[in-house]
């Protein structure tokens, strides 16, 4: 029987999951702090915010409908789109620079710089968890994740009138394959140990559910510690 949470079956590769899931934790903050961090020489959401300020004609609605026709439409849909458009303007820029600013991201920055991209020295002596002096909660990502969302679609947005949605989740869940593998697995080895457990010497094969255990079985198990057959 399947179990009615994935307690068992996280066990079942705990390291696996504790590595699989830190190194998406790690990622997502370390790409989060590169990105909004306005010291960096490397490009971040600063850069870009400079970028549009001296481009705003790339933002505006005739550029729009240009960037319209040069995709497929045709001028009629290009002057329908057009009288909804928003052209992106300094004031603009401003406001999203200032939602930027609001963000909490002291302490992302922090777990990048004494822990993932470098390991400081005297964190590691005085024996600090960098983690844990500097916690980061679920929601403050999402925050920032949505907040960086809604910032730059805007201007995809204004620019060829495409959008990015975010969040929305596979028909299945991915993570259920995972689990649901596992669980198979577990409840394969489960019947091999009762067939185990259950042979004797009075029949050639002997038939669980769908599975059938060949003559030969007594020599495979008997390769296992645990698994002895009873005769």
């Amino acid at each position: 029987m399947q179990s009615k949470t994935p307690k068992e079956e996280y066990n079942e590769a705990i390291t696996f999951f504790t590595l699989t899931m830190d190194s998406h934790l790690f990622s997502t903050v370390m790409n989060l702090s590169r990105f909004i961090d306005s010291d960096s020489d490397t490009l971040n959401i600063n850069i870009f915010f400079d970028f549009v300020k001296n481009n705003l004609d790339l933002f505006s609605t005739q550029s729009f409908k240009k960037h319209l026709i040069a995709n497929g439409r045709d001028q009629n849909d290009a002057d329908h789109f057009a009288r909804s458009h928003k052209p992106i303007t300094v004031e603009i820029v401003e406001q999203d620079q200032a939602a930027i600013k609001l963000l909490r991201v002291h302490n992302i920055k922090t777990w990048q710089d004494k822990k993932i991209a470098h390991i400081q020295k005297n964190f590691v002596t005085a024996k600090r968890d960098v983690m844990r002096d500097y916690p980061i909660k679920i929601n403050e990502i999402d925050e920032i994740i949505n907040t960086l969302h809604t910032v730059l679609d805007r201007y995809l947005s204004a620019y060829e009138g495409a959008g990015w949605v975010i969040g929305l989740p596979p028909t299945i869940p991915q993570m259920n394959h995972i689990m649901d593998a596992i669980s198979y697995y577990r409840n394969q080895e489960s019947s091999q140990v009762w067939g185990a457990r259950s042979w004797n010497r009075t029949g050639g094969h002997l038939f669980l559910g769908q599975t059938k255990l060949p003559p030969h079985y007594p020599a495979i198990i008997a390769a296992k510690p645990g698994l002895i057959p009873v005769r």
